[in-house]
């Protein structure tokens, strides 16, 4: 499942914002990431990990979590450099297969008139 959110500002409709996530995921899909970004967001992931293990009770939610999805040590281990191997081609690749709009659902959530 992969979800993505958005909330107009005032005075956009919905329907134009929806208009404009899809416009800004083709460009995605057109242009790909941004290569500073990419790695950017990538020592940033780095980053957290390294501040993640000061964290006793996160570390051992992350732990307790991956072993009742059928995860194994190891997967919980490698998980860091899982992340640091991923390049821009893999993202793309994934981003074609959850961004299809063909099998997109929209749903709007509106305040109850008054």
């Amino acid at each position: 499942t992969f979800g993505i959110a958005g909330m107009p500002a005032p005075g956009v409709t919905l329907d134009a914002a929806e208009a404009a996530m899809d416009a800004t995921l083709a460009a995605f899909l057109d242009k790909g990431p941004d290569p500073e970004a990419f790695e950017r967001i990538k020592t940033q992931l780095r980053a957290a990990q390294i501040y993640a293990l000061d964290d006793a009770e996160g570390r051992a939610r992350r732990y307790g979590e991956a072993l009742t999805t059928g995860l194994t040590l190891a997967d919980v281990e490698s998980w860091p450099d899982v992340l640091q191997a991923v390049t821009p081609e893999d993202v793309m690749a994934a981003a074609r297969e959850v961004l299809d709009r063909k099998r997109a659902v929209t749903t709007h959530l509106m305040q109850a008139e008054k």
